[in-house]
């Protein structure tokens, strides 16, 4: 079945134009790039049928919703329990996410100038993993394959990526090559072909796992060193670790914060 992919904007910063710009740009990733690589759940080449409207309210009876906010933190338990995982950190550099409410995907994106090509990762890894339990049992840090579960999401490893699509940015992904066990010549391993080997991550990037023995783990690559963290512990972040992480969206949340002095100041 072809979900439909509803965006709303619940900000009143997009035009409708514009965000119907992007999601044409989505449509055409979905269908020129993604979909030769990747599977849905039915083992379909992966689909949708992108739409933007005025309001939820609008959108048709089981469309999976994108939302656009001016604030992403979780508002109910069941969010909070399916972002538990995730660690402060990381939390604080999140500009997106997907989860389930009642039986259906939906996602909630961050505001902000870069705000296409989260929308693009969002949408991309919720049509390959909607009900997030989707993995692929590799030999990621073990010698016997299969021993750790990586969560397929496709954008995570090369998050910090992008390239144009009739101008508008969008996300880089993996293609299922990404998962070998062996580096293969002239293999791609993601959609521009900046990764050179499986399983590996670009700067900004980051993958998550669990172990056979249910510990899930998280690793980043930041100013080209891999960081482990295990998530579900007290384990603290080093001080050089948090300035990493935190440093490579220092730019990003700059940004944002000299567009709202500015908009405070002529939208008066």
């Amino acid at each position: 079945m072809t979900p439909i992919v509803a965006i709303i904007d619940q900000t009143g910063r997009v035009p409708l134009g514009e965000l119907q710009a992007i999601s044409n740009a989505i449509q055409k990733q979905i269908d020129l790039h993604a979909s030769p690589y990747w599977l849905d759940t039915e083992n379909k080449p992966l689909s949708a049928r992108m739409m933007v409207f005025n309001n939820i309210n609008q959108a048709p009876a089981g469309a999976w919703l994108v939302t656009i906010e001016n604030n992403i933190e979780p508002t109910d338990s069941t969010a909070t329990s399916q972002l538990a995982s995730m660690n402060k950190v990381y939390s604080a550099t999140l500009y997106g996410y997907h989860l389930t409410k009642n039986g259906l995907p939906y996602a909630r994106l961050l505001y902000t100038y870069k705000y296409s090509k989260v929308l693009s990762h969002e949408v991309l890894e919720m049509l390959v993993n909607p009900f997030l339990n989707r993995y692929i049992g590799i030999d990621l840090y073990s010698e016997q394959k299969g021993l750790e579960k990586v969560i397929q999401e496709i954008a995570d490893p090369v998050q910090a990526s992008g390239y144009d699509i009739d101008g508008i940015e969008v996300s880089n992904f993996i293609y299922p090559s990404w998962y070998h066990a062996t580096k293969i010549t002239g293999e791609k391993y993601d959609h521009l072909g900046l990764l050179t080997e499986p399983k590996s991550l670009l700067e900004g990037g980051f993958k998550s796992w669990v172990t056979r023995t249910g510990e899930w783990w998280q690793t980043f690559k930041t100013d080209n060193i891999v960081i482990f963290n295990k998530l579900g512990t007290n384990k603290e972040f080093t001080k050089t670790e948090i300035y990493r992480i935190v440093g490579f969206a220092v730019g990003g949340i700059l940004v944002l914060i000299g567009i709202k002095k500015l908009s405070d100041k002529y939208l008066k």
